[in-house]
């Protein structure tokens, strides 16, 4: 039996991951204590998975459930010709889509929705009605 061609790389948890070259991934992440996000940040969360398809993914299914997210996909080529590693593609996807639902919960914020937080971290920022601008917070 071959040996698989693997990428191994270091995670924030205590055992080293291994992600084989040219398998498909399947990917499940979370909101923070499990939220439910509203339908609206839950489009979101899609468009931004969507848009990683043909760029550092294929992507064959992505699962936007209320609290967590399913994808089944495989890592595209890097330009040196090596697969994108795991942690990249998902920051990429966790990192734009969670500006993007924590600017629109901001909005609703104000509306009378609570506000949720995401696993993955972003700058805070607040709209300015006034101004029609964003600015960040500490």
């Amino acid at each position: 039996m071959p040996f698989e061609r693997t990428t191994q790389f270091l995670s924030r948890r205590h055992l080293p991951h291994l992600q084989a070259v040219g398998k498909t991934l399947f990917v499940t992440y979370t909101t923070e204590k499990r939220r439910v996000l509203p339908s609206l940040a839950r489009d979101l969360a899609l468009v931004h998975c969507v848009a990683q398809h043909g760029k550092r993914i294929y992507l064959h299914v992505a699962v936007i459930m209320p609290d967590h997210i399913h994808l089944l996909f495989d890592a595209l080529d890097d330009p040196s010709g090596n697969p994108y590693r795991l942690p990249e593609i998902m920051r990429q996807i966790k990192g734009s889509s969670s500006r993007a639902i924590n600017l629109i919960l901001a909005r609703q914020k104000r509306s009378g929705t609570t506000s949720l937080s995401i696993t993955y971290s972003a700058p805070t920022k607040t709209f300015d009605p006034q101004r029609n601008t964003f600015f960040r917070t500490q």
